[in-house]
């Protein structure tokens, strides 16, 4: 996952690691088995399907992210080949863009999605009639605005304390 989907990643390379880890999922019980006499083996039988889930509705998150629109920002860059390398950011050269392959092309996303939180959730397959992977599914909404109170702890206790904050 970390060669496709790290913190430099493109919509290709996200897509190849989803159709893999999406294979695994799907084919999962044809694909692991354990000693039942083995505690241990059993358990990992488990942790390798909570890895596989966590993988592929991480991975499915990054692909919903950049089908809605998203470009790099914050700690990743979304490959782009129209886009500009990583620039030197300091001193005098501060605007010459870094000596780094083109894989590293980027567009920033401009603040385009600051406004919006992707929602995941993830079903499982049922009785076979689904995908045997199960279904991420997406919802956009708008970010809620940070609440004003700003209450220190004693203040929230003593209200807890005096009325258990039900009014």
């Amino acid at each position: 996952m970390s060669a496709k989907a790290g913190p430099v990643r493109s919509a290709q390379s996200i897509h190849e690691a989803l159709v893999q880890v999406h294979d695994w999922l799907a084919r999962y019980d044809d694909l692991v088995s354990a000693d039942a006499s083995s505690r241990r083996a059993v358990n990992r039988t488990f942790l390798v399907r909570d890895i596989l889930t966590t993988a592929y509705v991480y991975l499915s998150a990054m692909a919903d992210y950049v089908a809605h629109g998203g470009r790099s920002r914050g700690s990743v860059l979304y490959t782009d080949p129209d886009g500009d390398l990583p620039v030197v950011g300091h001193g005098p050269d501060a605007r010459t863009e870094l000596d780094l392959p083109e894989l590293f092309r980027f567009s920033l996303d401009g603040g385009a999605l600051d406004g919006e939180i992707q929602e995941a959730a993830w079903n499982p397959a049922a009785d076979g009639s689904e995908d045997a992977a199960g279904r991420a599914t997406f919802v956009w909404r708008p970010v809620r605005p940070i609440p004003e109170d700003d209450d220190f702890f004693e203040n929230v206790w003593r209200e807890y304390r005096e009325h258990r904050n039900v009014y």
